[in-house]
């Protein structure tokens, strides 16, 4: 945690992570059975898909297990792995728990939803809870995260959005 981090919170994404360990691994498999018993024949597209399948469900796997959460003294950043989306606090309007069910914003991951009027971009774990943070001046008006303390971020959001606008 860096000096100017006020929070920061890492949730594993159990089921995403199973599902992804699965998918590389039956392709791992199957590209050593084409090895093996060579039915790939001659064409290079063949012999090619199974080690591009195995690289791309693990490159998902990678990057999907792990959500993590951190507020900063300036900022509150969402992401997994490399895909990140940052919100000034001084842009927060409102913070909240989310009370939506997760089958409205189809599934886990990253996603955009359109709710109540406004564009959602969530990041989100299965079975996770939530929290919506209500933006101004973006195309995207809410951001909403999983999280195992919905509560303390909530209250910490508030605290730290008050002094901004002062």
């Amino acid at each position: 945690m860096s000096l100017d981090t006020v929070y920061e919170e890492d949730i594993p994404s159990k089921w995403v992570t199973r599902i992804l360990t699965l998918a590389t691994t039956f392709f791992v498999l199957l590209f050593i059975h084409q090895l093996i018993e060579g039915s790939e024949g001659d064409n290079p597209t063949v012999r090619a898909i199974f080690p591009i399948l195995s690289l791309f469900f693990l490159g998902l796997l990678l990057i999907f297990r792990t959500l993590t959460v951190r507020m900063t003294t300036d900022n509150v950043t969402v992401a997994y792995g490399p895909i990140s989306y940052s919100v000034p606090l001084k842009d927060i309007t409102d913070v909240r728990a989310d009370e939506t069910s997760a089958l409205r914003y189809g599934g886990a991951g990253i996603r955009l939803a359109p709710v109540g009027g406004k564009l959602r971009l969530v990041f989100s774990v299965i079975g996770g809870q939530r929290v919506i943070i209500g933006m101004s001046g973006r195309r995207i008006g809410e951001l909403v995260f999983s999280t195992d303390r919905p509560d303390e971020i909530v209250k910490l959001i508030e605290e730290r959005t008050a002094k901004h606008r002062r």
